[in-house]
């Protein structure tokens, strides 16, 4: 039987923190412009303004072809120097077989589409 695993990955990027949380925050319609990529259908299912922090589920899509569970919490976090933020992505799965690999690839996509949205703001001045 397949258990609850946790992946992460963690980057930085040249943008402040409130205004790249915005757009996971409040602006998702912003997606379709910034990254063109597999669609799935998530609820947020934790919000937390003050540590800049939110937790998603999958509902449906691709991915739930191979995993009975996946969770992803997105937490970013102020530099003390005010140029930029650090962004950690972390997944937590429950594989429908062992013998699937570890969803891997979409940590590489979370790295892709954060770096997307810091070149998205800092293009359009909003960074």
């Amino acid at each position: 039987m397949a258990q609850i695993a946790k992946i992460d990955t963690q980057m930085d990027v040249k943008s402040s923190a409130q205004r790249f949380y915005e757009i996971f925050r409040s602006k998702q319609y912003l997606f379709p412009k910034i990254c063109n990529s597999e669609t799935s259908k998530e609820i947020v299912e934790a919000i937390d303004d003050e540590n800049k922090t939110i937790n998603f589920k999958a509902l449906d899509g691709d991915i739930l072809k191979y995993y009975k569970d996946l969770r992803c919490i997105i937490q970013v976090t102020g530099k003390g120097d005010n140029k930029g933020c650090s962004v950690k992505f972390t997944l937590k799965y429950e594989k429908l077989n062992d013998d699937l690999p570890a969803p891997t690839k979409y940590l590489d996509f979370s790295a892709v589409l954060a770096k997307k949205i810091e070149a998205y703001l800092n293009d359009n001045n909003i960074a």
